[in-house]
């Protein structure tokens, strides 16, 4: 891990063709996992592969070697949508390829004539930056977060909740100089927290207790879990 990440690196989504004779993949594109779509591709007997992804484009690729061939963008550059499954069906003579794009529902043809709603985003890695949380204003963090499930128990009619005992919280604070930082055990496991340069560590914080760090200089530092070192933060300490 680099010194200077905040998290461990992203997840990377993965488009591929699988021989399914040899069980060997053929040909592979890795994207950000934003870019991923929400249903799977539509293969056509001529060769094509079509997806949408959740940037809101549309794209073509030879299903033999996976070159792209098209691109269409359905929204502007840093939109998100939920695409569905892609599908084809002929009407007058003309084949289409349809594909609903969040709330609107795109047909295309050979020679289709509504345009594009912005430049093609031809390499999804391009001036990618990867998401994070703000810091926030706080002398207290946490060393569990409570998170909410994305979906509700329909069972119970209810919102699910549970606790990740790996994530600071916040995950970056913002201080002033001079501040004592409170470290609060908030979970149900042990942690040392310490500074990723060695300049501080904390003795072993039981569930329950918290423990106080003097910040005096200014600058940007992070600081794990011991116990727990894919746990991380980041404290910003400004004059």
């Amino acid at each position: 891990m680099d010194d200077n990440e905040l998290t461990l690196p992203d997840p990377v989504g993965i488009i591929a063709a699988v021989d399914t004779q040899t069980r060997k993949v053929v040909w592979k594109h890795e994207v950000p996992a934003e870019y991923l779509g929400t249903s799977g591709p539509l293969t056509t007997a001529g060769g094509l592969m079509f997806r949408g992804s959740a940037g809101g484009q549309v794209e073509a690729f030879d299903a033999k070697n996976g070159h792209r061939l098209w691109t269409f963008r359905t929204s502007p550059r840093g939109g998100r949508v939920r695409p569905g499954p892609a599908a084809s069906y002929e009407l007058a003579g003309h084949q289409f390829v349809t594909i609903s794009m969040g709330s609107e529902v795109w047909a295309f043809t050979l020679d289709g004539t509504i345009p594009a709603r912005g430049e093609a985003v031809l390499d999804p890695w391009d001036n990618y930056e990867r998401p994070r949380p703000a810091p926030r204003a706080t002398n207290v963090i946490e060393t569990a977060t409570n998170i909410e499930s994305p979906t509700p128990n329909l069972a119970l009619d209810v919102q699910s909740f549970g606790m990740d005992e790996h994530r600071f919280n916040p995950v970056r604070a913002l201080v002033t100089a001079g501040t004592s930082v409170r470290f609060i055990n908030n979970g149900d496991l042990v942690h040392t927290i310490a500074a990723r340069d060695g300049s501080w560590t904390t003795e072993r914080v039981e569930p329950g207790m918290e423990v106080p760090v003097n910040f005096d200089s200014g600058g940007t530092f992070l600081y794990h879990c011991t116990e727990h070192p894919w746990a991380i933060g980041e404290i910003t300490v400004e004059p």
